[in-house]
């Protein structure tokens, strides 16, 4: 299962913060708009979100329950339909975060069904054939699939605590033209609201009206931000002064709120067009194999940490919850990733084997507000195949992510180690001499499974030394020169802000940079040093000055050479930033591996992530190898399988060759 370009955000709680794909912006104040999809799908994205709600004339797109504008539904379905498959023809994924009515559900299925026509991957064709492993993306070439969750129809409780409490409230029927202006502005907006309980939920207790319930039901379904508390009085007008019944206990009344704000059931037509599942995270973390083709389970970044065992404080750093004291000093450089990529523990093996036929999808947590990224690099560790990434916020993630999908279509395969199931791993280890890995259950033991999953052991490490030269062209300061062409050109028409725009410089003075690499793995061990043979002390960064006592940032020589000392180049990332008086002015990410040897030109870009026009650092690339003399006890049980099954190899040929001979000269006799 390839990882792909792109980002997804399913919501564990209603209206909790989030990065969403429609807003630009901050998550709490943004604009949403239709063009945000048209710009992030030109830059490669085939994965991403839509956050459904119920409008007043039908489902529209929005951050519920915040301040962020709101789109129509058809706007969006109509930017995707346009630029799903101008940047690659592989399938594109739509997350559907549900929020919509039952009548509005079909609707949404409708609006699809209309404007993406036979490219729509639609339930009947999914079931059509019996697969025993998911549709490779060459199959499903210009198709897009829609994620969601399938809701089945709930009991209805016995009793509403809306009601309950409406009992002893004065009775005051709602009226839609008695509305405050604030209200009215709202509803307007097209928001809806969960915080209602389900008027149907009346008739089982008190005997309404029919058509008194029927007319609360509808304004229900045209005003959503219509309140609990207003059902209240509208039902305790229809119910009168009746006696209210007992009162509940704490469980039932808790059951009951969760009743209410529960959403409803799945429209049967919304249904046929949702071919990616939702899975709950308890039944990926189990043993039980998919219930469904394509399934797919989301996990916030701080449950995955936890899961791996990472200690709260490192969770806090690595999730950028600590304050620094520069901004582009970026926790995501923080060495207990480093720690997690190099010595990744069972649970992460765990969650390789099960990503194998199963799709995972972290994604960021709810206190994001400004919508800074969470660092995709463990994401990816655990075999996840789709990191959620908000593509308006130009940071260090953002950069991570395009330089591991770079001259691709938006699929990249994952390492061979991290596609082997459960039952390969058992029948690879069976085949070990002596059957010591058996537990008394006849499962594998911790020790060993622990060896079976990527990144294994390497005897020897890839080495990458990198001669800086000079640097030529960097703008002045105050100064931009953004570049316009390139392979993602056509999404700068698409809120042109964040790709920025031309401007002089402020002033005429030099600068004086210097450069500062970096190594981020997603797995394996990484280090960087300025000489040769490495040092002990393993380090990741490196900073790199001009000799020259002026430095001139139009032409600048550096003539120094940094050797990258890595275990998986092709899950190796090489960031060099460019800083002028301690500030960052401009970058650059390369996989690792796609390093070419020679004299080389390497373009940089500006901080919102555009190029810069006539601006490259000049490098002289040599590759080698390194023996690999920094192995944790996983990766040295590793090479002791290997060699334990090498000789098991040899003694088994050797024993064949001994009985074909002996029967060969058998039969001359």
């Amino acid at each position: 299962m390839p990882w792909k370009q792109g980002w997804t955000r399913p919501s564990p709680t209603t209206g909790r913060p989030r990065h969403i794909t429609v807003i630009v912006g901050d998550q709490l104040t943004g604009l949403s708009s239709a063009d945000a999809y048209r710009r992030q799908l030109l830059q490669g994205c085939r994965q991403t979100e839509i956050d459904c709600w119920t409008g007043r004339d039908g489902p529209i797109v929005t951050h519920g329950n915040t301040l962020c504008t709101f789109e129509t539904f058809e706007r969006v379905a109509l930017a995707v339909a346009e630029c799903a498959f101008v940047t690659s023809e592989l399938p594109v994924v739509l997350s559907l975060e549900m929020h919509c009515n039952s009548k509005q559900q079909r609707q949404l299925a409708e609006l699809l069904t209309e404007h993406l026509g036979d490219n729509l991957f639609t339930y009947d064709e999914l079931t059509s054939t019996d697969r025993a492993s998911l549709p490779s993306p060459l199959e499903l070439e210009r198709r897009v699939l829609v994620k969601g969750k399938v809701k089945p129809g709930v009991d209805k409780p016995r009793t509403s605590s809306c009601l309950r409490r409406a009992t002893s409230k004065v009775s005051s029927p709602f009226r839609r033209k008695q509305q405050s202006s604030s209200q009215s502005s709202t509803i307007d907006k097209g928001w809806s609201s969960t915080s209602f309980g389900n008027l149907q939920e009346c008739s089982s207790e008190f005997s309404l009206d029919t058509a008194s319930l029927a007319e609360s039901s509808e304004n229900r379904e045209s005003y959503p931000e219509m309140r609990c508390s207003e059902v209240d009085d509208r039902a305790s007008s229809a119910a009168g002064r009746s006696e209210p019944p007992p009162p509940l206990s704490r469980a039932q009344q808790t059951m009951e709120q969760k009743h209410r704000l529960s959403k409803r059931a799945t429209h049967p037509i919304y249904e046929g067009v949702l071919t990616v599942r939702a899975s709950p995270l308890p039944t990926f973390l189990g043993a039980a194999r998919p219930k469904w083709p394509i399934t797919i389970t989301s996990l916030s970044e701080d449950k995955l940490l936890a899961s791996l065992g990472v200690p709260k404080a490192e969770r806090k750093q690595i999730e950028s919850l600590v304050q620094s004291a520069s901004v582009h000093d970026d926790p995501l450089k923080s060495r207990a990733l480093i720690r997690l990529a190099a010595d990744p523990p069972l649970e992460a093996g765990r969650m390789q084997r099960r990503t194998a036929a199963w799709l995972l999808r972290p994604f960021p947590l709810g206190t994001r507000f400004s919508g800074k990224n969470m660092s995709p690099l463990p994401g990816w560790l655990c075999g996840g195949q789709s990191v959620c990434l908000n593509f308006s916020e130009v940071d260090l993630a953002v950069s991570l992510h395009f330089a591991l999908f770079k001259g691709s279509a938006g699929y990249i395969l994952k390492p061979a180690e991290m596609l082997v199931s459960p039952s390969e791993v058992a029948a690879s280890h069976s085949e070990t001499p002596g059957g010591s890995n058996k537990d008394h259950k006849g499962g594998l033991q911790a020790s060993t499974a622990n060896d079976a999953y990527w990144p294994p052991w390497r005897e020897e490490i890839h080495r990458t030394s990198v001669k800086f030269i000079s640097l030529h062209n960097l703008p002045k300061r105050g100064e931009r020169r953004p570049l316009y062409s390139g392979s993602r050109s056509g999404c700068h028409q698409w809120h042109p802000e964040l790709s920025g725009q031309p401007d002089p410089p402020d002033n005429l003075e030099p600068s004086a940079p210097a450069l500062k690499v970096s190594l981020h793995p997603i797995g394996g061990c990484c280090m960087v040093s300025n000489v040769l043979p490495l040092a002990q002390r393993v380090e990741t960064e490196s900073v790199v000055k001009s000799a020259a006592k002026h430095a001139n940032g139009m032409n600048l020589a550096f003539d120094k050479e940094v050797h990258f000392v890595v275990s998986e180049p092709q899950a190796t990332i090489l960031r060099v930033g460019v800083t002028d008086r301690n500030h960052e002015v401009a970058y650059e990410t390369w996989l690792l591996a796609n390093l070419r040897r020679g004299y080389r030109t390497l373009r940089l870009r500006g901080l919102l992530g555009t190029r810069i026009e006539l601006c490259y650092l000049f490098v002289y690339v040599t590759l080698g190898a390194e023996p690999n003399n920094w192995a944790t006890p996983r990766q040295l049980r590793q090479q002791h399988q290997k060699i334990l099954k090498l000789q098991h190899q040899l003694t088994s040929s050797s024993g064949s060759l001994s009985h074909i001979t002996t029967a060969d000269s058998t039969q001359d006799r």
